[in-house]
């Protein structure tokens, strides 16, 4: 059984190892401006914005930030959020990243059986 798993997590990686596709829009209030887009290697997907309220947002390929590659930061009243899976910069940026955040632990606790 732990082959089988083994071997549709390598199926897995191996199906993701195309390029990453983001949202990509300059001003996502407005729905038809909204594109998908693919990412350069070393960049992952990208929003940012003001942090208060329904502003304006942009989405958009990034480059990869430091130490930032799946989640959010804020600077100065403007946030903004990376991650690095297929159109994980939509309006639900952080359900995209838990979900991973959980299947990997579920694997993890598996294999430590």
């Amino acid at each position: 059984m732990k082959l089988v798993t083994l071997m549709l997590i390598i199926l897995l990686l191996g199906v993701s190892a195309s390029a990453l596709k983001c949202y990509s829009c300059p001003n996502c209030k407005i729905a038809k401006n909204t594109t998908v887009t693919e990412c350069a290697s070393k960049e992952v997907c990208g929003m940012t914005g003001k942090s208060a309220g329904s502003g304006e947002k942009v989405r958009a390929c990034a480059p990869i930030d430091g130490g930032l590659s799946d989640g959010c930061k804020e600077v100065k009243g403007t946030q903004t959020c990376l991650c690095s899976s297929d159109k994980c910069n939509g309006s639900g940026i952080v359900q995209g990243s838990v979900t991973i955040a959980v299947l990997v632990a579920a694997v993890t606790f598996y294999w430590s059986q």
